[in-house]
C-alpha cells in the first residue's frame, strides 16, 4: 500500500487536529512508530504531579525532621536522661527492698502492680523537665546568645512564641496526667509541685535565683537531692505496697533511700557549681556574680573533680557497709520464725 499523506484534510487544520490529521493513511510501521511517540509524550507529561506529590512529601519530612531536632535540642537531652535514669533507679531500689526473701509476689508480679505508679511518675517528669528547661532558656537567651549560641531560640530555629506554647503544653499536661491518674498519691504531686515552683523561681524573675550562687545550688540540690530520691521512692513504695494490700511494718524510710538522698545532695551541690563554668563568659558579661566568677574557672574546676572522686570513694565504701547491714538484718528475719517455733515448743513441755 501507499503511504501517502491525507493532504487534501491537512490544508485546513491546525493544533491537534492538524496533527491528528497526519497519521500516515497506511503502513503498520508508520502507525507504531507513531503510537510510542504519543505513549512516551503522554507518560511525561503525566508524571510530573507524581514528581510533585514526591517533592511535596520530601518537604513534609524535611519539616517534621528539621521541628524533631529542635524539640530535642529545646528539651536539653542531657537532663531527660537523668530524669529517666533516676527514677528507674530508685524503681530498682523499691523493688529490691520490697521484693526480698519473704515476699509473697513473684517477681513479674511486682513489676506489673508496679508499671502504673512508675508510668505515672516517669511521664509527667519528662514533661516538667521540658517545662523547667524550657523557662530556663526562654529567660537566658541574651545570655546563651554568648554562653550557647547553638541552642535553638538563639539559633533561630525555635520562636520565641513557640517556646512559651511548648513549655504551657508540657506544664498543663504534665499537671492534668499527675491530677486525673488513679495511680498518683500525694508524694508523687508533692513533688511534682514543689519541682515545678523551684524550677519556676529558679529562671523567671522577680526573684530569678539563678542570680545568686548560693540559692541556685540550693534550688538544684533540693529538686535533684531530696525531691526526686525521697518523693518519688515514698510514692512507689506506698503504691506497691497498697497494691500487694500489705501494712508498713518498719519504718518509712529506709537505710539505703536515706543514702541516695544524702549522696545526692552533696552531687547536686558540686554539679551546681560546675555547671557555671562554661557559661563564665555571658555571667560576667551581665554581672552575674556565681562561683566560676568568683573563684575562677580552672580553679572551680578542679576543686570540684577532686571534691566528686572524694564523693565516689566515700560513697562506694558507706553503701556497701549499708548492704553488709540488710544482708544481715535479712538473716536475722529468717531466722526468728525458726526461735518463735523453739520457744513454743518449749513452753508446751
Amino acid at each position: 500500500p501507499s503511504e501517502r499523506w491525507n493532504r487534501s484534510q491537512d490544508s485546513h487544520l491546525c493544533g491537534p487536529s492538524r496533527l491528528s490529521a497526519r497519521v500516515p493513511a497506511a503502513g503498520p510501521q508508520r502507525h507504531r512508530q507513531w503510537f510510542a511517540t504519543a505513549a512516551s509524550s503522554s507518560s511525561q507529561s503525566m508524571s510530573l504531579p507524581q514528581d510533585s506529590a514526591d517533592d511535596r512529601s520530601f518537604k513534609i519530612f524535611n519539616t517534621l525532621t528539621r521541628w524533631s531536632r529542635n524539640l530535642w535540642d529545646f528539651s536539653r537531652p542531657h537532663t531527660l536522661i537523668g530524669t529517666v535514669l533516676s527514677i528507674a533507679s530508685i524503681a530498682a531500689m523499691t523493688i529490691r527492698e520490697l521484693h526480698g526473701p519473704g515476699a509473697n509476689l513473684p517477681f513479674h508480679r511486682t513489676l506489673q502492680l508496679l508499671a502504673g505508679p512508675l508510668l505515672v511518675t516517669l511521664i509527667p517528669s519528662i514533661l516538667f523537665n521540658v517545662y523547667i528547661v524550657g523557662l530556663n532558656q526562654i529567660f537566658d537567651r541574651e545570655l546563651d546568645t554568648i554562653n550557647k549560641p547553638y541552642l535553638p531560640i538563639p539559633a533561630r530555629n525555635i520562636s520565641l512564641e513557640d517556646a512559651w506554647k511548648i513549655c504551657l503544653f508540657c506544664l498543663v499536661t504534665g499537671l492534668t496526667i499527675a491530677f486525673s491518674s488513679p495511680f498518683s498519691s500525694r508524694y508523687c504531686i508533692i513533688t511534682f509541685l514543689a519541682s515545678i515552683a523551684l524550677g519556676t523561681v529558679y529562671s523567671a524573675p522577680p526573684l530569678r535565683l539563678k542570680r545568686s550562687a548560693l540559692l541556685a545550688s540550693i534550688c538544684i540540690l533540693s529538686v535533684r537531692g531530696l525531691l526526686v530520691n525521697l518523693g518519688f521512692y515514698l510514692h512507689l513504695k506506698t503504691s506497691l505496697l497498697q497494691a500487694c494490700a500489705k501494712s508498713l511494718t518498719g519504718p518509712l524510710l529506709s537505710p539505703l533511700s536515706l543514702y541516695a538522698a544524702s549522696f545526692f545532695v552533696i552531687y547536686g551541690i558540686l554539679i551546681a557549681l560546675m555547671k557555671d563554668i562554661p557559661d563564665i563568659r555571658g555571667d560576667k558579661y551581665y554581672h552575674i556574680r556565681t562561683f566560676a566568677v568568683r573563684v575562677g574557672a580552672r580553679r572551680l574546676f578542679s576543686s570540684c573533680v577532686q571534691a566528686i572522686c572524694a564523693l565516689f570513694i566515700f560513697g562506694a565504701v558507706a553503701l556497701s557497709n549499708i548492704d553488709r547491714s540488710s544482708v544481715r538484718l535479712r538473716r536475722r528475719e529468717r531466722k526468728q520464725p525458726v526461735l518463735n517455733q523453739i520457744v513454743l515448743f518449749a513452753l508446751r513441755c
